[in-house]
C-alpha cells in the first residue's frame, strides 16, 4: 500500500479497520464453517434458493448471512447496477439507505462507500453484531 497513493493508503486502512470491527461476526460465521461445513463466501442463491433471479448473478456474494457484497469490476466506474434479494430489506452499510427485496437498483459506488449492505429483518439487522 505504501507504493500508492495517500488516498489509496486511506481508503485500504479504513477496509482494513472495516475488517477489524467484524472480528466477533467473522468468527461467528467461521465457527459455522467447522461445525456445518457452510462456506462463509456464497453465491446469493445458498442464502435465497427461492428466489429465481439469484440462481444466475454471478457477481454479487453474501459474506456470512447478514452482508451483501456487490464488487464493482469496471475500472473508474461511480455506480453499479445490482439486484436486491426478495425476502428481505437493506441497507447500505455506509449511506444507510434502505432498499426492498426484489429490487433491480442503480447504486453508487464510489472506493469511500462500496457497494455493502446490511440485511435487515423487520427493524433489526439479521445479526445483532453488525449493529455500529
Amino acid at each position: 500500500p505504501w507504493l500508492l497513493s495517500n488516498q489509496s493508503y486511506e481508503l485500504i486502512v479504513k477496509v482494513i479497520e472495516l475488517r477489524a470491527s467484524w472480528q466477533s461476526y467473522v468468527m461467528d460465521a467461521m465457527k459455522q464453517v467447522n461445525e456445518t461445513g457452510l462456506p462463509v463466501q456464497r453465491p446469493l442463491w445458498y442464502d435465497f434458493p427461492d428466489d429465481a433471479k439469484t440462481w444466475s448473478i454471478e457477481d454479487q456474494f453474501m459474506f456470512g448471512s447478514s452482508l451483501m457484497v456487490a464488487p464493482v469490476y469496471t475500472y473508474q466506474a461511480q455506480n453499479r447496477t445490482l439486484y436486491f434479494p426478495s425476502g428481505s430489506k437493506w441497507q447500505h452499510y455506509f449511506t444507510s439507505e434502505t432498499y426492498d427485496g426484489g429490487a433491480v437498483k442503480t447504486i453508487d459506488a464510489p472506493l469511500e462507500t462500496f457497494p455493502l449492505f446490511k440485511r435487515v429483518s423487520g427493524s433489526a439487522w439479521e445479526d445483532p453484531v453488525l449493529i455500529v
